[in-house]
């Protein structure tokens, strides 16, 4: 029955993760820039702190929309399989370069760790 309906997992523009229970990310646009921040934790006057954004670094990245397979939206589009298996391996193949660069070179990676 989930395949007909109309949700992220049978979305043409949803990749799911692979190791991550029913997520993925939406290709319908182009990724969101999101600037990289550092973080701080303040102490509060009641004993509890609170994390809050120190600054800005000026470095920027895309990001593509994480969700979870059972939302949706109203840009849903069916699954053109071909076409998503050409996809799929792309992103695999990007991942898998992403994971080479981070073993070369791993004082790069933990820039992107908040």
């Amino acid at each position: 029955m989930s395949e007909h309906l109309r949700n992220c997992r049978n979305c043409h523009w949803w990749i799911a993760n692979e190791h991550v229970n029913d997520n993925g990310r939406c290709r319908r646009f182009p990724p969101a820039v999101v600037p990289d921040y550092t973080i701080k934790k303040v102490a509060m006057m009641s004993g509890k702190s609170k994390t809050l954004i120190d600054s800005f670094t000026g470095d920027q990245y895309g990001v593509f929309p994480m969700t979870g397979g059972s939302t949706w939206c109203g840009e849903w589009t069916e699954q053109r399989h071909n076409e998503r298996q050409l996809l799929q391996q792309d992103e695999k193949e990007r991942e898998r370069k992403i994971e080479e660069f981070e073993t070369r070179n791993p004082e790069a990676s933990r820039r992107l760790i908040p």
